[in-house]
């Protein structure tokens, strides 16, 4: 599990068991979508991409900051590969 350290959330952890997803994803529907990260979702409610406080209503499911990573070792070496090609956030 990855948790925001500003992240408040009630949510039903127990889908983490009875899914067989490699991720999960939590999201909240809010009306002010642009103070949020939002999650754009394709017609099976998938995600496709997150947009980072977008100005245009693009979607109105903001990334609450709580994630569930099946094989976290993977997303670690990922992690650390795409740090070290100075892809990082921000850059």
């Amino acid at each position: 599990m990855i948790i925001f350290v500003d992240t408040l959330f009630d949510a039903d952890l127990s889908v983490v068991r009875r899914s067989d997803a490699d991720g999960i994803l939590w999201a909240k529907e809010v009306e002010d979508y642009q103070r949020f990260g939002v999650i754009v979702t394709d017609e099976r409610g998938y995600m496709t991409r997150i947009v980072e406080k977008p100005s245009t209503p693009i979607s109105k499911l903001a990334n609450i900051g709580l994630y569930y990573i099946k094989d976290w070792e993977d997303a670690v070496r990922g992690h650390h590969r795409r740090d070290a090609r100075g892809a990082g956030e921000g850059r």
